[in-house]
């Protein structure tokens, strides 16, 4: 999760001082991460064995709605399994036992 937010905060600035930065042409390419993430990987390979991982910029919000948890809370009240609650909402297994864990912890369910 820190990763994702120091990701999430470095975009942000980056947006914040890309018209700035925009204005010097020997800096511009300080602030064009996606051309840099896409050519870096190939000059690094030429230059290490080892492999490179690449993550997206872009962080999907993927975190559950009011909608979602009152449908879980329902469903869940009714003694349907995690497993077909997950299939329902088209959620991942594990993230929702751990929804359904903070919820029981909240007094939800």
């Amino acid at each position: 999760m820190l990763e994702l937010n120091k990701r999430n905060e470095l975009m942000k600035f980056i947006d914040l001082v890309k018209p700035y930065v925009n204005q010097i042409p020997c800096m511009k390419y300080k602030v064009d991460v996606k051309n840099r993430l896409k050519y870096t990987p190939n000059k690094l390979s030429s230059t290490t064995n080892k492999r490179i991982i690449t993550c997206p910029l872009n962080i999907i919000d993927n975190h559950y709605s009011k909608e979602d948890i009152n449908t879980i809370i329902k469903i869940k009240n009714k003694h349907i399994t995690n497993k077909k609650i997950a299939h329902i909402l088209q959620r991942p297994y594990w993230g929702l036992v751990d929804k359904v864990r903070r919820l029981k912890k909240e007094g939800k369910l």
